[in-house]
């Protein structure tokens, strides 16, 4: 109610400290409020987020308000795991007069500045465990993906940065790429490579489970899948949707998007929808209870396959 009754007033009294998370969530949503709440407008959200410093790579002053925050936190409320992830880029450069330097060439941090154009970008960010809290911690520019070499490096620099300021890295979370798998293989240890250590400490790798799903989705598509005894065929979700076409009952949501995804396809949340109950269920019911003989020895281990990944899917999501 205090921001209902200032509207109209000067900019004294004013809080700034949530509007730029509620502008980024939702900027209709925080136009709207701006008519009911005394909220500054998103140029000067702007302008007070680009007075903020956040060098690229390692940022002193960031870690520092991280250690300060973290004097009187428990023990358990330290424990975080760190997120790592690339991401696409327009290329193109700017000057930034604060610091006279252009921006828009591939950046390392630490490991140095090089004269090609920076097309992708590298994010590292903490998560608690205990408490719901993220804080990007560094980020670099990138010419295509990250060298296995350089990636390792910056991985156990930022690691050590964190536990220096009393975090515990818990684990790590990433993509299931090439070189990613690469950096994490060459540290793992142990028989069943499941963690690494750094200063002492263990550190438990995981890859991105959404991301292990679209990868299963993109393996089926094109091999079959063979466990105990058992075979998992494709081929088979490629005729329920056949059969679906001519049916007046819909229990999927299978398009030809799915069945013959682009290479922009294959990175939404299609895969989801591939393997999921309703597609487990309707080959049940054009094979199994149907009678239909087409395909029928392959569709009952088919249907398992797919439910299978569909209720580990969804209880790794209510795990959240």
């Amino acid at each position: 109610m205090a921001k209902v009754q200032l509207v109209g007033n000067g900019q004294k009294r004013r809080r700034f400290l949530r509007c730029p998370y509620i502008c980024k969530r939702s900027p209709k949503g925080y136009a709207l409020l701006q008519h009911f709440l005394l909220l500054p407008c998103v140029r000067t959200l702007t302008k007070t987020l680009n007075s903020v410093p956040f060098n690229v790579g390692i940022d002193d002053s960031l870690f520092e308000s991280l250690k300060q925050r973290l004097a009187e936190s428990r023990d358990i409320e330290k424990c975080c795991i760190l997120l790592f992830d690339e991401m696409s880029l327009g290329e193109g450069f700017e000057y930034n007069d604060h610091e006279d330097r252009i921006i828009g060439f591939e950046d390392l941090g630490s490991l140095g500045r090089t004269q090609r154009y920076a097309n992708h970008a590298l994010v590292f960010m903490a998560q608690g465990l205990t408490k719901p809290w993220k804080q990007p911690v560094a980020y670099y520019y990138l010419h295509g993906t990250c060298p296995t070499k350089a990636l390792k490096s910056l991985l156990l620099e930022i690691i050590a940065r964190l536990q220096s300021c009393g975090l515990k890295v818990m684990a790590t979370v990433c993509y299931q790429m090439s070189s990613n798998r690469a950096v994490i293989e060459s540290l793992v240890k142990g028989e069943d490579g499941r963690f690494f250590i750094v200063n002492g400490h263990i550190i438990v790798r995981f890859y991105d489970v959404p991301h292990l799903l679209k990868s299963t989705c993109n393996a089926f598509r094109h091999s079959t899948v063979q466990w105990e005894g058992k075979i998992a065929d494709c081929a088979v979700v490629q005729k329920v949707y056949q059969l679906e076409k001519w049916s007046p009952y819909k229990c999927t949501k299978l398009t030809e998007r799915h069945m013959n995804p682009s290479n922009c396809d294959k990175m939404r949340d299609e895969a989801a929808q591939t393997m999921s109950s309703s597609v487990a269920g309707a080959i049940y019911a054009f094979f199994i209870v149907g009678n239909s003989e087409e395909l029928k020895s392959s569709a009952v281990h088919t249907a398992e396959f797919i439910g299978d990944v569909s209720n580990l899917f969804v209880f790794q999501l209510r795990l959240r």
